[in-house]
């Protein structure tokens, strides 16, 4: 898994940090049991972690590629240039849309009986 971090450009890497936190909850669930059980209710757990890890992600990625880019002066040459490198992306993918693909998959699982 460590080496999907090297295809991230900026801070895309936390385009996993919400499905990373929902497999966690699910793991301390499997051990302590705190959430409920039953098949609609695993569903709708599902549901609310894709949605609320969209949405954080959705944000985050809004706000890390607001800008279109800055004057960044090249150490070799010395020449100023508008650098537009600094774009936070996970496998080419612009963070904020990583969220609404979590969004559109938790609606996919409300629609699927």
């Amino acid at each position: 898994m460590f080496w999907m971090f090297y295809l991230a450009r900026g801070r895309g890497r936390l385009a996993l940090a919400g499905p990373g936190l929902l497999g966690l909850v699910l793991a301390a669930d499997d051990a302590v049991g705190f959430l409920p059980k039953g098949a609609t209710a695993d569903k709708w757990i599902l549901v609310a972690f894709l949605l609320t890890s969209g949405l954080i992600t959705a944000g985050i990625g809004i706000y890390l590629n607001r800008g279109p880019g800055s004057l960044a002066v090249d150490p070799t040459t010395g020449r100023e240039y508008f650098d537009t490198s600094a774009r936070h992306s996970f496998y080419r993918v612009p963070l904020q849309y990583w969220g609404y693909l979590y969004c559109l998959i938790a609606l996919l699982a409300v629609m699927v009986p």
